[in-house]
Protein backbone atom coordinates (compact mmCIF):
# COMPACT_ATOMS: atom_id res chain seq x y z
CA UNK A 1 0.00 0.00 0.00
CA UNK A 2 1.57 3.25 -0.73
CA UNK A 3 2.11 5.90 1.58
CA UNK A 4 0.57 9.77 0.60
CA UNK A 5 1.39 12.78 2.85
CA UNK A 6 -1.53 14.36 4.65
CA UNK A 7 -1.23 17.09 2.19
CA UNK A 8 -2.03 15.30 -0.63
CA UNK A 9 -4.77 13.43 1.25
CA UNK A 10 -6.60 16.66 1.77
CA UNK A 11 -5.94 17.83 -1.81
CA UNK A 12 -8.02 14.74 -2.53
CA UNK A 13 -10.64 15.53 0.13
CA UNK A 14 -10.80 19.21 -0.87
CA UNK A 15 -11.54 17.34 -4.83
CA UNK A 16 -14.44 15.56 -3.58
CA UNK A 17 -16.00 18.43 -1.82
CA UNK A 18 -15.44 20.16 -5.19
CA UNK A 19 -17.12 17.59 -7.11
CA UNK A 20 -19.97 17.40 -4.66
CA UNK A 21 -20.69 21.23 -5.08
CA UNK A 22 -20.72 20.80 -8.72
CA UNK A 23 -23.06 17.97 -9.00
CA UNK A 24 -25.57 20.39 -6.51
CA UNK A 25 -25.02 23.38 -9.12
CA UNK A 26 -25.57 21.17 -11.99
CA UNK A 27 -28.67 20.02 -10.75
CA UNK A 28 -30.07 22.96 -9.56
CA UNK A 29 -28.92 24.56 -13.56
CA UNK A 30 -31.13 21.24 -14.95
CA UNK A 31 -33.61 21.88 -12.69
CA UNK A 32 -34.56 25.45 -14.19
CA UNK A 33 -33.99 24.77 -17.36
CA UNK A 34 -36.56 21.17 -17.32
CA UNK A 35 -39.11 22.07 -14.47
CA UNK A 36 -42.44 23.96 -14.73
CA UNK A 37 -45.10 22.21 -13.07
CA UNK A 38 -44.67 23.02 -9.57
CA UNK A 39 -42.98 26.57 -9.18
CA UNK A 40 -42.99 26.45 -5.54
CA UNK A 41 -41.50 22.99 -4.80
CA UNK A 42 -39.18 23.47 -7.91
CA UNK A 43 -37.80 26.99 -6.39
CA UNK A 44 -37.43 25.22 -2.50
CA UNK A 45 -35.62 22.47 -4.73
CA UNK A 46 -33.32 24.68 -6.30
CA UNK A 47 -33.08 26.93 -3.48
CA UNK A 48 -32.10 23.55 -1.32
CA UNK A 49 -29.32 22.86 -3.77
CA UNK A 50 -27.53 26.03 -4.29
CA UNK A 51 -27.81 25.56 -0.33
CA UNK A 52 -26.14 22.71 -0.31
CA UNK A 53 -23.01 23.73 -2.87
CA UNK A 54 -22.45 26.90 -0.89
CA UNK A 55 -21.58 24.06 2.27
CA UNK A 56 -19.56 21.88 -0.11
CA UNK A 57 -17.69 25.14 -1.66
CA UNK A 58 -17.34 26.32 2.07
CA UNK A 59 -15.86 22.76 3.60
CA UNK A 60 -13.69 22.58 0.63
CA UNK A 61 -12.19 26.66 1.30
CA UNK A 62 -11.75 25.56 4.64
CA UNK A 63 -9.69 22.37 3.85
CA UNK A 64 -7.73 24.33 1.23
CA UNK A 65 -7.20 27.08 3.48
CA UNK A 66 -5.91 24.33 6.04
CA UNK A 67 -3.47 23.41 3.23
CA UNK A 68 -2.24 27.07 3.04
CA UNK A 69 -1.84 27.63 6.95
CA UNK A 70 -1.90 24.58 8.63
CA UNK A 71 0.90 22.70 10.61
CA UNK A 72 3.78 21.60 8.48
CA UNK A 73 4.22 18.52 10.94
CA UNK A 74 0.41 17.56 10.28
CA UNK A 75 0.58 18.23 6.52
CA UNK A 76 3.97 16.21 5.94
CA UNK A 77 3.03 13.55 8.10
CA UNK A 78 3.00 10.05 5.68
CA UNK A 79 -0.12 7.57 5.88
CA UNK A 80 -1.15 4.20 4.23
CA UNK A 81 -3.53 5.84 1.98
CA UNK A 82 -4.59 3.38 -0.90
CA UNK A 83 -8.44 2.21 -1.23
CA UNK A 84 -9.89 4.42 1.37
CA UNK A 85 -11.21 7.35 -1.20
CA UNK A 86 -13.11 3.97 -2.88
CA UNK A 87 -15.86 4.50 -0.71
CA UNK A 88 -16.92 7.85 -0.97
CA UNK A 89 -16.28 7.63 -4.89
CA UNK A 90 -18.52 5.14 -5.03
CA UNK A 91 -20.93 7.12 -2.99
CA UNK A 92 -20.56 9.71 -6.06
CA UNK A 93 -20.71 7.54 -9.23
CA UNK A 94 -23.95 6.16 -7.26
CA UNK A 95 -25.93 9.32 -6.49
CA UNK A 96 -25.80 11.06 -9.32
CA UNK A 97 -28.35 14.13 -8.97
CA UNK A 98 -30.68 13.29 -11.79
CA UNK A 99 -33.90 15.69 -12.52
CA UNK A 100 -37.13 14.96 -10.24
CA UNK A 101 -35.51 13.71 -7.25
CA UNK A 102 -38.00 15.23 -3.83
CA UNK A 103 -35.87 17.32 -1.23
CA UNK A 104 -35.55 14.29 1.03
CA UNK A 105 -33.99 12.45 -1.45
CA UNK A 106 -31.64 15.11 -2.14
CA UNK A 107 -30.61 15.36 1.29
CA UNK A 108 -30.38 11.53 2.08
CA UNK A 109 -27.66 11.72 -0.91
CA UNK A 110 -26.00 14.45 0.50
CA UNK A 111 -26.04 12.69 4.20
CA UNK A 112 -24.51 9.51 2.43
CA UNK A 113 -21.64 11.67 0.92
CA UNK A 114 -21.05 13.25 4.60
CA UNK A 115 -21.16 9.65 6.34
CA UNK A 116 -18.83 8.27 3.67
CA UNK A 117 -16.25 11.04 4.11
CA UNK A 118 -16.87 10.76 8.07
CA UNK A 119 -15.72 7.06 7.63
CA UNK A 120 -12.63 7.30 6.36
CA UNK A 121 -11.69 10.56 8.73
CA UNK A 122 -12.01 8.18 11.32
CA UNK A 123 -10.19 5.14 9.62
CA UNK A 124 -7.42 7.79 8.95
CA UNK A 125 -7.13 8.59 12.16
CA UNK A 126 -7.07 5.29 13.36
CA UNK A 127 -4.53 4.56 11.25
CA UNK A 128 -1.97 7.04 12.67
CA UNK A 129 -0.23 7.09 16.04
CA UNK A 130 0.71 11.04 15.80
CA UNK A 131 -1.62 13.00 18.42
CA UNK A 132 -2.11 15.95 15.83
CA UNK A 133 -2.51 14.03 12.87
CA UNK A 134 -5.51 12.45 15.42
CA UNK A 135 -6.61 16.06 16.33
CA UNK A 136 -6.93 17.10 12.62
CA UNK A 137 -9.12 14.17 11.40
CA UNK A 138 -11.22 14.57 14.37
CA UNK A 139 -11.60 18.37 13.41
CA UNK A 140 -12.50 17.51 9.93
CA UNK A 141 -15.43 15.15 11.25
CA UNK A 142 -16.70 17.62 13.47
CA UNK A 143 -16.79 19.79 10.11
CA UNK A 144 -18.93 17.01 8.94
CA UNK A 145 -21.13 16.36 11.07
CA UNK A 146 -21.97 19.94 11.80
CA UNK A 147 -22.20 20.25 7.87
CA UNK A 148 -24.81 16.87 7.80
CA UNK A 149 -26.58 18.62 10.94
CA UNK A 150 -27.42 21.88 8.75
CA UNK A 151 -28.46 19.84 5.88
CA UNK A 152 -31.27 18.15 7.81
CA UNK A 153 -32.54 21.07 9.19
CA UNK A 154 -32.44 22.69 5.55
CA UNK A 155 -34.45 19.77 4.41
CA UNK A 156 -37.09 20.43 7.33
CA UNK A 157 -37.07 24.61 6.92
CA UNK A 158 -39.57 25.38 4.37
Amino acid sequence: MPATQIKDILKTVRHFHEHVRDLFNNAAEDLKETGKEDRHLLGRTEALLRYLARHEEHFAEVVEEYERQGKTAVLDTWMQFADQGDEVSAVLESHALEPGLSIEEIVRRALEFDGAMVALYRQLATETSAQSVQEFFADLIKLEESKSHQYSLAALDG
